[in-house]
């Protein structure tokens, strides 16, 4: 019924009731997660995410007219495309990397157990430089770095991460994940090699007629 009632008013408000459709949601899962029959509770206001999503347009749209601009005068310089191109991208993501860990500490700080908020300590810069360094090494190493980039990060994230005056602590390493990760990076690689020798068979085969 809620998502129904959602759905209905964030059409008639062309979208702008979804900032309140999102609260509610979150509040009715929050309160239907229990420990010690004790439920979970969602703090968080509707014109607090209408406000972040001010604040992201207010970024968002500066960036993208800025893209637009260089864009045009990058194509002049077919030299300068694909580094345009890496550097515009790699700040994206960067930028994408600093709301993920803002948008982890509002969800924390809007989250309580018992009246205990939790929260979640730490900076989103050193978060984003974290996330270069491993997204570097990761590049370099051919994705076989993957794992340990995926722990190193959760490791800032969670070990930040504090139930009233507790914190958390994750003892996870990239090797624990090695095994499944190869697993899952050589299926690709396999495919790759696969399709490409059968096509190499089948071009040998046509020169040969």
């Amino acid at each position: 019924k809620l998502l129904l009632k959602n759905i209905v008013l964030t059409i008639l408000t062309l979208g702008i009731y979804r900032f309140w459709a999102k609260t509610w949601l979150r509040r009715y899962f929050w309160n239907n997660v229990t420990i010690e029959k004790e439920p979970f509770e969602y703090t968080g206001q509707p014109k607090e995410l209408f406000m972040g999503f001010l604040i992201a347009l207010a970024v968002l749209v500066p960036f993208g007219i800025f893209d637009n601009y260089s864009a045009s005068l990058v194509g002049s310089y077919p030299n300068l495309q694909i580094p345009y191109s890496i550097a515009f991208y790699s700040a994206l993501y960067l930028l994408i990397q600093f709301a993920f860990y803002r948008m982890w500490r509002y969800r924390m700080t809007r989250t309580a157990w018992r009246g205990i908020h939790f929260g979640l300590d730490g900076t989103a810069r050193k978060f984003v430089a974290l996330s270069l360094f491993w997204t570097v090494i990761t590049i370099l190493t051919l994705g076989l770095a993957s794992p340990w980039s995926r722990t190193a990060l959760a490791r800032y994230r969670i070990n930040n991460s504090h139930f009233g005056d507790s914190y958390f602590s994750f003892y996870g390493s990239g090797k624990d994940l090695i095994f499944p990760w190869m697993i899952a990076y050589a299926i690709p690689i396999t495919l790759i090699v696969t399709w490409g020798w059968m096509n190499f068979e089948q071009a040998a085969e046509i020169l040969n007629a």
